[in-house]
């Protein structure tokens, strides 16, 4: 029998065993694919799948939807003890042999290229950049030296790393987190597949760099002619980047169609409540009329002086340099900004702009080399002239006043402004419950008795929107989602006049992240708390905050009243971060 009649007779048989129809066009066809975990229990439960050649194909759906579960079986990438425990997988009309076999690494693993949601684990720590890729051009090594040194270096062309010839000599540690996700895309089209599977391949990158990156996948689909498989929580980029889209919930697929059509009239409650989720341009803003109030104050110049809660004054920040012989990294420079009481204010930037840094200066976490923080009018660290502050660190008592005395303003500089970390599981105690780390600054305060402490914690976690048995838990048996309210909560917890939130739902699916926004603005709106947000993605800063100040290379680069800065960005960069945002009129399409 020839090959032809081979492949059209597994087509015929998947058909008849699923009653789908298999299209006989598709590279990949996945009929009633069941994977089970360890337990026995689905986690992918009769999802039917096309993709064809040279097609942009994506799935979408929250964490735990099965999406990725669902392309590690078509790549033979499940994860041990998790099996397909029915359903029919067909690459290039041949069903997919077992992962182990000698057959599947000749007839599918070399076409098949994987780009992994984190790059840092997906690459070897030790290893080059150059060494890594090069071991994926010839795994063999059954090329010439000059061959495979040429095809490495062409790839290095490929993916625009920039100064290949540092690059290569680097390992991933060295490399920002958009390098090293092109060095696993390098990795993954080194052998020129057919079918390119990039697993949230944007996750917690900056908008311009996820730009860039899905800009580069989408490129090379074209010029490789592969198929690309593209998983994702986020709806605005598959708009852009996806011809057809399948929506995942609960291991199944609830919808699915072309792009444009699923986006501007989708069947499913579930797709139409993804949609809500993702921060556009045109989505409503939580505290509208509050925001206009304090633009309106803020748009003649930078507000009220008897109004300003917090200032920063020309603050520098340098850090001692990590090798011998090269200078110390200044990554703040010379930046002042305030804030008003009851306000929300918005940092935006890229990674390595300095914004975190900032907001570390202004919260008192770091200590500036120049430059001043006061809060209510009263300085409160940095430096003035030539005294140092904070206040109780070893500044002159002359001008300051007797140790104790320094000590009392430096606790009430504490206790009016706290910060909410970007990392909550980082941040949390990972063996005290949730309830006991929310606690715990209301201890070492020395406020209230135990009884009334656990009636504090029980009321912070019913404002957070946690319940009450979650308290008990330990941050490692909370979602992502939780712990980020948890954190949230043990910053409150002081009753801080200023909530510092660094990054507060990066990596979060959209629609948790719509939740952690609209508890931010409720804070703002029912506590009157002043509100410091520090994020790469110009979508959620517009929703929450009524100033913004942009910050690139260490310094403020632009800002103004936010609805100002977004309808109108002056500077380069600024633009770019607005073209990142989905529905705006010069955002890419695909």
């Amino acid at each position: 029998m020839s090959e032809h009649a081979t492949l059209t007779a597994d087509r015929r048989q998947a058909d008849a065993e699923t009653g789908r129809p298999v299209d006989p066009a598709a590279l990949v066809s996945v009929r009633g694919l069941r994977v089970v975990d360890p337990a026995g229990s689905p986690v992918v439960d009769g999802v039917d799948l096309d993709v064809r050649p040279g097609e942009s194909v994506a799935l979408v759906g929250e964490s735990g939807a099965g999406k990725t579960l669902t392309v590690k079986a078509v790549a033979g990438l499940l994860p041990t003890g998790v099996t397909i425990a029915d359903g029919t997988v067909l690459f290039d009309g041949a069903p997919l042999p077992d992962p182990a076999s000698p057959d599947f690494r000749t007839r599918v693993r070399p076409h098949v290229g994987y780009v992994f949601q984190d790059p840092m684990v997906a690459l070897h720590p030790l290893q080059t950049t150059f060494r890594q890729i090069s071991d994926a051009v010839d795994p063999d090594r059954s090329l010439p030296a000059a061959e495979r040194n040429r095809r490495t270096w062409e790839l290095f062309d490929l993916v625009a790393l920039k100064d290949p010839e540092t690059t290569a000599r680097k390992i991933p540690s060295e490399l920002s987190g958009g390098m090293c996700q092109r060095v696993v895309i390098a990795i993954a089209v080194a052998r020129r597949p057919r079918l390119l599977v990039a697993d949230e391949p944007t996750t917690a990158l900056d908008v311009t760099v996820q730009a860039q990156i899905l800009d580069l996948l989408t490129d090379l689909r074209t010029r490789l002619g592969a198929a690309l498989l593209l998983v994702s929580h986020d709806l605005g980029l598959v708009a852009r980047y996806a011809q057809r889209v399948n929506v995942f919930r609960d291991g199944q697929i609830v919808e699915s169609g072309e792009t444009t059509s699923i986006l501007q009239a989708p069947e499913q409650e579930y797709t139409r409540s993804l949609l809500a989720s993702t921060p556009l341009l045109s989505s409503p803003r939580p505290n509208e009329a509050l925001l206009a109030t304090f633009e309106a104050a803020r748009s003649g110049g930078p507000g009220p002086d008897d109004d300003v809660v917090l200032e920063g004054t020309a603050l520098t920040k340098s850090f001692p340099a990590t090798r011998r012989g090269k200078a110390r990294a200044t990554v703040v420079s010379d930046v002042s900004v305030r804030a008003l009481a009851g306000e929300a204010v918005g940092i935006v930037g890229e990674s390595g702009s300095g914004k975190s840094t900032l907001v570390n200066l202004l919260a008192g976490v770091l200590r500036p080399d120049s430059g001043l923080v006061t809060i209510d009018g009263t300085p409160a660290w940095g430096t003035e002239g030539r005294v140092r502050v904070p206040f109780g660190l070893g500044g002159p008592r002359r001008a300051l006043g007797s140790r104790r005395a320094r000590a009392q303003v430096a606790a009430r500089a504490r206790r009016a402004a706290q910060l909410a970390f970007q990392d909550a599981w980082g941040s949390l105690d990972p063996f005290l419950s949730v309830a006991d780390s929310i606690a715990e600054p209301l201890r070492v305060e020395g406020r209230l008795e135990a009884a009334a402490r656990e009636d504090a914690v029980a009321s912070l976690l019913a404002e957070v929107g946690l319940a009450r048995e979650l308290g008990d838990r330990l941050p490692s048996e909370l979602s992502g989602g939780q712990r980020q309210r948890a954190g949230i909560a043990r910053a409150l917890a002081l009753d801080p006049r200023i909530l510092f939130a660094d990054e507060p739902v990066s990596a979060l699916d959209v629609s948790v992240q719509a939740r952690i926004v609209d508890l931010l603005a409720r804070l703002q709106r029912d506590r009157g708390t002043t509100l410091v947000l520090v994020s790469h993605d110009l979508a959620v800063v517009r929703l929450l905050t009524s100033y913004l100040y942009v910050m690139r290379d260490g310094r403020v680069v632009e800002e103004g009243p936010t609805s100002q800065v977004v309808a109108n960005p002056q500077h380069p960069f600024t633009v770019e971060l607005v073209r990142s945002i989905p529905g705006s009129p010069a955002a890419p399409s695909c």
